[in-house]
């Protein structure tokens, strides 16, 4: 995270956030075509690419920081394809997997994913999200700075790309 003093208050705090991050970005992509949700950006990745790899690191959210699978079986990634850490190449490995789904189906698993990491986030004690992360963490932080990272500051990264390719449409 650029500056953790602009982390949530608290609990309450950190939901409106995700909730509101999350709002703009479906008010984005709900209602695009196909054509415009496959259409490469200048990063050569669509919007297809960017909802899948969002869903990507919630799902490793969920299920890692907060249910504590292993970061290897939670990417499906060989363990030694971790070390040393190397988000580009993860990325990589990641987006080559959603070439052959459809854009119905990256959108029903970004809305089912997102729903798990709310419901999960209900239920976190608040005093556990100063708590470290996994021991197997790929990058060592407190839980609420791999949540802020991995749902609202993730959405809006994203969202700078989609509007772009938005605005070529």
């Amino acid at each position: 995270m650029d500056n953790n003093t602009d982390l949530p208050l608290d609990k309450a705090d950190l939901l409106e956030r995700i909730h509101r991050e999350w709002s703009a970005l479906l008010q984005t992509i709900e209602y695009l075509s196909h054509e415009q949700m496959t259409r490469p950006g200048a990063g050569r990745w669509s919007i297809y690419d960017h909802v899948a790899h969002l869903t990507d690191w919630e799902r490793y959210l969920v299920r890692h920081h907060l249910r504590g699978c292993p970061s290897h079986d939670v990417l499906q990634i060989d363990p030694a394809l971790l070390q040393p850490f190397d988000e580009d190449r993860i990325n990589a490995i990641l987006h080559e997997r959603h070439r052959s789904r459809t854009v119905v189906g990256v959108m029903e698993d970004m809305h089912r994913t997102h729903a798990e990491v709310v419901a999960a986030l209900e239920t976190v004690d608040a005093s556990a999200l100063e708590n470290p992360g996994p021991a197997d963490d790929l990058v060592s932080r407190p839980l609420l700075e791999s949540i802020v990272y991995n749902t609202y500051e993730h959405y809006q990264e994203h969202l700078k790309a989609i509007w772009s390719i938005v605005g070529t449409s």
